[in-house]
């Protein structure tokens, strides 16, 4: 994701913040998927969507950024819900 986003790097646009919110999502993705309990998975899964967001809504393109990442945060809840209905039941 660096290398795709070199501008970023290169023209010092938040460098920081941006490296921060990659490394922070690819820490709490390594997690989602090394733990062993599904709730866990589930809890990590959501958290990532924090760092998402702020990539999405921080470095995207289009102006109409900030109602991708509302529509992003909204679909990904609501697609989630039965996922944490089924780890409920089993």
């Amino acid at each position: 994701m660096l290398l795709a986003r070199y501008k970023i790097v290169r023209f010092n646009e938040y460098k920081n913040y941006f490296i921060l919110s990659l490394f922070t999502l690819m820490v709490v993705l390594f997690i989602t998927f090394t733990v062993g309990d599904y709730i866990m998975f589930y809890f990590f899964f959501e958290i990532s969507l924090i760092p998402t967001l702020l990539i999405i809504i921080g470095w995207g393109y289009q102006p109409e950024r900030l109602q991708a990442g509302i529509y992003f945060i909204f679909y990904t809840i609501a697609a989630s819900l039965p996922l944490l209905i089924a780890i409920n039941y089993f």
